[in-house]
């Protein structure tokens, strides 16, 4: 379905009044209209329809488009200006709006600083929140941000999201597992094919049988219950991804432990 556009609704006396009447209809199509075009098509539309009606305009086209007699007056004088500078295809021109928090070279100092890691700057883990990295900010660079205005430098301007760390074990070493994979996986598939024998790549994992928590929304001070049965019950598996030969086809083969079970190397 194509998004709703929402179109202000006329507050004069006429439109206010129960039923259908001409002025009724041209204001209703009149915001229509509007609701179609950018912020700066809008306020040059506006500031044209009240140079039309004259004296008290401005209030009565405020009350139709909800628009403020600033913003008209605004549009009046770039009417005057004949729209000089004001770009088509853009509701604002480059360089307006807010001014950045930070400049590119605090951005850039900020994200070296991120990239050094949390324990570096005397945290005992590597996560940065938000809390600590505008401690960061104000102490590296003598900028007080607000949480709102540092997730939006994080996001847009950093590219950095909110992500959930993924678990690596302390001794990983990813300059063997590459060794490995380039020697001995390569000999392992080398025998496979001489022999014509299937590979299988086997794990082993568990299935925790309490349901899933997550957060809801809930009465202030009173935390809703979630029945459990068994919260310590699991089943294990373990499976295996099995290739062919020829490597044309491959398979899933699996098999389920009893209950609190686990499988051994055996």
């Amino acid at each position: 379905m194509p998004p709703l556009i929402t179109r202000h609704q006329c507050q004069c006396a006429r439109c206010q009044e129960p039923g259908e009447n001409p002025v009724k209809v041209l204001h209703r199509q009149f915001n229509v209209l509007l609701s179609h075009l950018n912020e700066q098509q809008r306020r040059w539309v506006a500031a044209f329809e009240s140079r039309l009606l004259g004296w008290g305009a401005m209030t009565k086209v405020s009350l139709i488009t909800g628009l403020h007699p600033t913003t008209m007056r605004r549009g009046q004088k770039e009417l005057d200006n004949e729209l000089q500078g004001r770009p088509a295809a853009r509701a604002r021109i480059a360089g307006g709006g807010a001014r950045r928090r930070l400049t590119d070279e605090q951005v850039k100092r900020l994200t070296a600083i991120l990239t050094e890691g949390a324990t570096v700057h005397g945290w005992l883990n590597d996560l940065w929140t938000l809390r600590r990295i505008g401690q960061v900010v104000r102490k590296e660079l003598g900028e007080e941000v607000c949480v709102c205005s540092l997730r939006r430098i994080l996001n847009e301007q950093l590219g950095w999201t909110l992500q959930k760390p993924v678990l690596q074990l302390r001794d990983h070493d990813d300059k063997e597992i590459e060794r490995w994979k380039k020697e001995e996986f390569s000999r392992i598939k080398h025998i496979a094919r001489l022999r014509h024998a299937h590979l299988a790549f086997i794990d082993e994992s568990g299935f925790m049988l309490a349901p899933t928590v997550r957060r809801t929304y809930a009465p202030r001070g009173h935390a809703p219950v979630q029945k459990v049965t068994d919260p310590h019950a699991k089943i294990s598996i373990i499976a295996a991804i099995v290739i062919s030969p020829k490597y044309r086809n491959a398979r899933l083969m699996y098999q389920l432990s009893n209950d609190y079970a686990n499988f051994n190397g055996a």
